[in-house]
């Protein structure tokens, strides 16, 4: 059925114009937005029939002639066929015609091709004055209208008339054929757009995404008789502002101020919005001074959008700052501005604060809405407070107030992070039944928190009811595929990822990455292979991380040289390695010991502009260290400092390690000194590798006294030296001093243990004070360590020469008891022991234990 707009001046251009409305018009039919659940208030208002309705009776002859041209259109595809066709009409090609035709084709393409066509054949009248009412009417009403205007329909609406709209009028190719056949007519008219219509274009380019058109038409308004004024200038910093164009934005503005243009308080408003959306808070703080310099007073949008961009950027002091400036300067905040403030404070995780705002906003003549709710039961949910979070919701809806699919979807991600699965089905079902959908986002958080908390199987149980509510996007997908491939069933993942394409939901790089790293984990490094081929083939550019954990897994299995062949391919797909990249590399090399080549790598990084870091040489030097080459592990420290890279304990204790390995004990000494004079401590580990090292030469004075200094620094040396040096100490009859050590242990670490007891009572036993060895050994008993027999002989002797026979015997008699077996040499002891008293009877029955005991040991011989 035939549509026409109603216009107070027909011609050409408003015709071209207004088809936009009549694909609107057409777009709401077909779509039957009215009829749809959940989208209200979206029935056609009297706007929509004003721009848009039936076309009355129209004369036949003129009918047949506007179906004759549309048909002409329609089979021709290219222009001079069309010129040629027209002409043949058998008809003059009037003003009025075109204009009929344009209307009841109602497609931008046909359209613009029978206007310039026409405009060839010169129809006469043929007028193209823009008709300013329609042209703003048809644009401005229905792209760039106040939202005030049109509240009643419903933001839905707004924002799908506006994207429909631009899509007929505002792409680059159609965009720059208009301009054409206006650039061919200038030469006619002097204005053929007014100052008003060029606001327009530049705003509606601006809603388009194309701001480089923007910039073409606000550069190119003097050609068509129009300066720039303030309004054009806000229109332009606007649309760059808007795709964070802050550098050209702020030059855009200097012209302005070179031009001699006083900027309004609406320039201000967008640049300080537009410096707090490229995350440039303290540029917004110097335009709030500009503005008073200029006589104008911030206003609460201008507070608020600083406010919020300080919050955004972590400055919630400086943000609560500006607040209390604001009041004082009888600015009075708005639902906006405390929004702002209680989000900073509970990205911050200063709830208490946040929940003080809450309350404020009363004392405003404004009360906490939806979105004052949502955003604190979100910072309650970050910091694992989810039962309060639904105390919060509770009181949000007892307020008044329907929970949004945001509110849900916090809920659902505090629920999933503290582990409440059970919780977060109950949420979901809720959610089901107060009619509020969940999103792809409601289920990716559900899905992630089962593969976290390792029920993968409940995923594919979910599965089902999610596909009848939205489509499994390629995140869902993805969550699934890392789930699986963290608890090691990666075959499963791939069979999802197989699933996906099917479904014709083609991978992204974290769907491969995902898989790939499954792969790698399981050391199937060949499908990983494949499956990174498989990438390229299809042109998804593998990313860092695909690389970095390709060449992890290769060089995990002892393949360096394969994952250098990684390592060389990623100039090809635009991918600059790091030096985490050639860490993992230099690192295989030197777990096999290949010093060489793990040196070469690192000369190739340098070679790339790619600096080693700390990590780099250490692994270097470790390994130079363990194939003996001390030198070179020497240099590459100088190496460091002239790099400016500085060295660490880590440096200096693989450094002493080799030393003391290799027994340059002296070398040791005098990079243990260094290390302090660089302003480097010695840690516990450079401590335990000297002790050992000194211990291990016979030098357990030295040893000893850099124990104490250790302990002295509250560090703490492991149990097996402090063993060793127990026992180095007895060696040299340091008794004393190896009981101290003992002491020590025992007051501050580590736990003693069966050699540490030994140790101390074989040292006092050797110096003959036999008393405090049997002291140590009723404790060491005591405390069910088992002592060895070696030990428990030398004490019995000890005790036997101390003329403590009584004390020997009672020790003896103890051995089986605490699980200790006698051999030949305890026998001997007490049997010569008695005999030295005269206790010849009990020397005979020990003598016959002796017997016995001979006997079954040459019997198990």
């Amino acid at each position: 059925m035939a549509r026409a707009i109603r216009i107070q001046q027909r011609n050409p251009i408003d015709s071209l114009l207004s088809c936009a409305s009549i694909k609107l018009y057409d777009l709401v039919n077909k779509r039957d937005f009215h009829s749809q659940e959940g989208i209200k208030g979206l029935q056609p208002c009297h706007r929509t029939f004003w721009k848009i309705k039936p076309a009355g009776p129209v004369l036949d002859k003129l009918d047949y002639q506007v179906d004759s041209i549309c048909r002409a259109v329609g089979k021709n595809s290219q222009d001079d066929s069309l010129e040629q066709s027209l002409e043949n009409l058998g008809f003059p090609l009037t003003s009025e015609l075109v204009l009929q035709t344009i209307l009841r084709l109602g497609d931008r393409k046909h359209a613009l091709r029978l206007f310039i066509s026409a405009y060839k054949l010169k129809p006469s009248p043929f007028t193209l004055e823009f008709n300013e009412g329609d042209f703003t009417n048809v644009l401005q009403n229905e792209v760039c209208s106040n939202q005030d205007d049109r509240s009643h329909l419903g933001r839905n609406y707004d924002s799908r008339v506006r994207h429909e709209l631009l899509k007929l009028f505002s792409h680059e190719d159609q965009f720059s054929a208009f301009l054409s056949v206006l650039d061919v007519y200038i030469q006619r008219r002097k204005s053929v757009i007014s100052s008003a219509q060029f606001n327009i274009l530049i705003k509606g380019l601006g809603w388009a995404g194309m701001p480089d058109a923007a910039v073409h038409v606000f550069q190119n308004m003097g050609t068509f008789g129009c300066d720039p004024g303030v309004m054009h200038y806000n229109c332009l910093l606007g649309v760059l502002l808007k795709e964070k164009q802050l550098d050209r934005a702020l030059h855009v503005f200097q012209k302005m101020l070179g031009a001699g243009i006083s900027p309004s308080l609406h320039t201000y408003t967008i640049l300080i919005h537009g410096c707090c959306f490229a995350d440039r808070s303290d540029m917004a703080l110097n335009f709030i001074t500009s503005m008073r310099n200029e006589g104008l007073d911030p206003n609460v949008h201008n507070y608020s959008a600083l406010i919020d961009g300080l919050s955004k950027s972590k400055q919630i002091d400086k943000a609560y700052s500006l607040f209390c400036q604001m009041k004082e300067e009888g600015c009075a905040p708005n639902e906006v501005t405390f929004n702002a403030l209680i989000n900073g404070f509970c990205k911050e995780g200063r709830l208490a604060e946040a929940f003080l705002f809450l309350d404020e906003m009363t004392s405003y003549a404004c009360k906490p809405n939806a979105r004052s709710y949502t955003i604190l039961i979100d910072g309650l949910c970050r910091m694992n407070r989810s039962e309060d979070a639904f105390l919060l919701l509770r009181k949000m809806t007892n307020s008044g107030y329907t929970p949004s699919i945001v509110t849900y979807n916090a809920l659902m991600n505090g629920l999933c992070k503290e582990g409440k699965l059970f919780e977060a089905y109950n949420l979901l079902d809720g959610m089901l039944n107060k009619g509020c959908l969940p999103n792809v986002s409601t289920y990716t958080t559900l899905i992630c928190g089962l593969c976290k908390h390792g029920m993968v199987h409940k995923i594919f149980e979910l599965w089902e009811e999610m596909s009848k509510i939205c489509i499994p996007d390629v995140t869902i997908y993805t969550s699934v595929i890392d789930g699986l491939c963290k608890q090691g069933r990666v075959f499963e993942a791939e069979h999802v990822f197989h699933k996906a394409l099917e479904k014709g939901c083609p991978p992204n790089v974290y769907t491969y990455n995902a898989l790939i790293s499954g792969f790698c984990k399981m050391g199937i490094l060949e499908k990983a292979s494949t499956l990174f081929d498989t990438m390229e083939a299809k042109g998804d550019c593998p990313d860092l991380c695909t690389y970095n954990t390709l060449i992890s897994g290769f060089s995990k299995a002892g393949r360096p040289h394969d994952a250098l062949k990684f390592l060389q391919s990623m100039p090809q797909n635009n991918c600059k390695p790091d030096v985490s990249t050639y860490n993992i590399i230099v690192s295989s090399f030197c777990r096999l010991l290949k010093a060489d080549e793990a040196y070469d790598l690192k000369n190739s990084m340098q070679a790339l502009n790619c600096s080693p870091d700390t990590f780099t040489y250490n692994m270097l030097i470790n390994v130079l260290c363990k194939v003996g080459r001390l030198e070179e592990a020497t240099s590459i420290i100088e190496e460091m400092l002239l790099e400016g890279c500085f060295p660490t304990v880590v440096t200096y204790n693989t450094m002493l390690s080799g030393y003391c390995q290799k027994g340059a004990i002296q070398e040791a000494s005098l990079l243990f000194l260094q290390m302090g004079c660089r302003g480097i401590g010695p840690d516990d580990v450079a401590y335990t590798c000297m002790i050992v090292a000194f211990c291990r030469i016979g030098n357990a004075e030295k040893a000893y006294k850099l124990f104490i200094e250790m302990y002295n620094e509250g560090m703490i040396l492991d149990v097996v030296s402090c063993n060793r040096l127990l026992q180095s100490l007895c060696d040299i009859s340091r008794v004393l001093k190896a009981n101290r050590v003992f002491k020590l242990m025992e007051l501050k670490g580590p736990s003693l243990n069966k050699d540490s007891f030994e140790a101390v009572i074989n040292g006092f036993c050797k110096i003959q004070r036999i008393i405090k060895a049997f002291l140590l050994f009723d404790q060491m008993v005591f405390k069910r360590w088992v002592p060895s027999i070696q030990t428990c002989n030398l004490l019995i002797l000890g005790l036997c020469r101390l003329d403590r026979l009584t004390l020997a015997l009672k020790v003896f008699e103890r051995l089986p008891i605490i699980g200790v077996d006698c051999n030949e040499e305890t026998l001997n002891i007490i049997i010569n022991a008695l005999r030295k008293v005269g206790r010849i009877k009990e020397c005979e029955q020990y003598l016959g234990k002796l017997i016995q005991l001979a006997s079954d040991a040459s019997w198990v011989r």
